[in-house]
């Protein structure tokens, strides 16, 4: 019997220890681990190894954006630097850095530790400041995955991240910069899924993503909607769901597959696996 202390892994569906069971009607339930702390013994080390290794995908990042520099094209101006030719890849060194500093800062009030001096900070370059902002975060990170929701700072770009600020949330718009900066409200949890999202978005811009296979069926969760399950080299699931993050083994994916196909016709699919079909 679990203690009646224990909570769910904080990332839910996508818990890495999550137990997959089939009920008697047929339906896929996923359970996260169940646990004392925020996040099971498998992610609380995935999240982990992905802080320790921001700063160097930090510093490959910035080797990138020099080399690109290099071969493209440079548009100057009177007395000032070139532009970098990869303007993405600056802009995602910036929300590392960012997101990290506004990290280090809240855990350094919740310790009771000294902050550190803004002018003595505007000084540093940012590659010490990433590697000092990560060592306070390693050296913390139990109270990092811990602290409770508190209002913190955002952007996001006007163009297209508009729907990912949650709803009743209040900023300051720059149309100029096209981003707006929004006050919401963060706990250790999302402290945890913007690091895995910082370090997954710094090795997919330097290649080292896994590859992703679209696959012809939908998720089996009825709160998605679509064909959003994939699967993903190395993985040890036969599925993914991209939306709701729902993992599904081999024999299950099976049984999925042949329940789904009994039901539609060649005319349901997308065009492309309804070209296969068809061939």
């Amino acid at each position: 019997m679990p203690d009646s202390r224990q909570r769910p892994c904080a990332r839910g569906l996508r818990c890495r220890s999550s137990e997959t069971t089939i009920s008697d009607d047929g339906e896929t339930v996923t359970t996260p681990a169940l646990g004392y702390d925020t996040f099971c013994q498998s992610d609380r080390n995935a999240i982990f190894r992905a802080l320790c290794g921001l700063p160097e995908l930090w510093v490959r990042l910035h080797q990138e954006l020099a080399v690109k520099a290099t071969t493209g094209e440079h548009v100057t101006m009177s007395r000032s630097a070139p532009v970098p030719v990869n303007l993405a890849a600056d802009a995602l060194m910036r929300e590392v850095l960012a997101i990290l500093t506004s990290w280090d800062e809240a855990v350094r009030m919740s310790a009771g530790l000294t902050l550190p001096d803004t002018q003595l900070a505007r000084r540093r370059r940012d590659g010490f400041v990433i590697t000092a902002v990560d060592r306070t975060l390693r050296a913390h990170f139990d109270r990092l995955i811990g602290l409770t929701a508190e209002a913190m700072s955002r952007s996001y770009g006007i163009d297209g991240d508009l729907e990912k600020i949650p709803e009743g949330c209040y900023g300051r718009t720059n149309l100029i910069g096209g981003y707006c900066e929004v006050s919401v409200e963060l706990s250790g949890a999302d402290a945890a899924e913007e690091i895995l999202n910082l370090a997954y978005r710094c090795r997919a811009f330097l290649g080292e993503t896994r590859m992703r296979e679209a696959l012809n069926a939908p998720c089996p969760d009825p709160t998605c909607d679509g064909f959003t399950l994939e699967r993903v080299q190395g993985s040890n699931y036969a599925a993914e769901c991209r939306a709701c993050g729902r993992l599904m083994s081999d024999n299950e994916y099976k049984m999925w597959v042949h329940l789904y196909a009994a039901t539609v016709s060649t005319a349901d699919l997308p065009p492309k696996a309804a070209l296969g079909a068809a061939a």
